[in-house]
């Protein structure tokens, strides 16, 4: 674990990287940027990203359905490195136009799913940003829809059912249930409408842990059984997960 006082050093470290990669990266012999094909219309899945919140470093990005943070793997869907290309100018924000440091992009969100994203716009802003993810100092919430009810005793915060979690190992988010729900033309099959609150957790943990523990997100293609999956779909078109809300602080903020 880190001490207060490395953490703070390192922090410090990585900012002052930042700004001199800023400086670097602000001439006009930097290097060649990331060549990304535009958005075709017929690629277009609905609605588009929205800038909700932004500061000079850096700026929170809402992600809809059908959009992929290809931050790390491209896959199937249109690229929201893409669309961040339209928005600021490789003069305006070089960073977004450099794959190798991720577009800008600090977070993930599955291509189904929808919410809030955080991209910066200076390397000071991306290495910041980088620093709260990896330390737990970014919180994610997310409302879900999940199969079956879940237990209020407490039992799915206590422990990680996901697929690599030791035994003991904590839970890699916290739930609040706020709803049991069944539907009137199929009463047999209930569903649990709940709040997700993420600090830090590996790629994967989340899905496999709610996965494991009985609770598949609806209409969730990779996790979900292919008989519930498809009933799923029947009414509900996406993955029902979105991030509404993320904590976190900006360079000029004490950490």
């Amino acid at each position: 674990l880190l001490s207060p006082e490395l953490s703070s050093e390192i922090l410090a470290l990585m900012r002052s990287l930042g700004r001199a990669k800023d400086v670097e990266m602000a001439s006009s012999d930097r290097p060649p940027p990331t060549v990304i094909e535009k958005i075709a219309p017929e690629d277009h899945p609905g609605d588009a990203p929205m800038l909700r919140y932004e500061l000079p470093e850096m700026v929170c990005v809402h992600k809809p359905a059908g959009w992929e943070v290809d931050n790390q793997d491209a896959g199937g869907g249109p690229w929201m490195s893409a669309w961040l290309m339209e928005q600021y100018t490789i003069e305006q924000v070089p960073i977004c136009h450099y794959e190798e440091h991720q577009f800008g992009m600090v977070q993930r969100l599955d291509i189904p799913s929808s919410g809030l994203v955080l991209v910066g716009k200076t390397w000071e802003g991306f290495y910041t940003l980088k620093w709260q993810l990896q330390t737990g100092n970014i919180t994610r919430d997310s409302l879900l829809l999940v199969h079956k009810w879940v237990d209020l005793d407490g039992r799915v915060n206590r422990q990680s059912f996901a697929d690599r979690a030791s035994e003991g190992e904590a839970a890699p988010a916290q739930l609040t249930v706020l709803a049991h729900l069944l539907r009137a033309d199929e009463e047999e099959n209930h569903f649990s409408l709940v709040v997700m609150r993420v600090r830090k957790s590996r790629r994967g943990d989340l899905r496999t842990h709610f996965e494991g523990a009985g609770h598949p997100t609806v209409a969730d293609g990779k996790y979900c059984e292919r008989e519930a999956y498809l009933r799923d779909r029947e009414w509900c078109a996406r993955k029902f997960m979105h991030c509404f809300r993320l904590e976190w602080r900006g360079t000029k903020d004490g950490i």
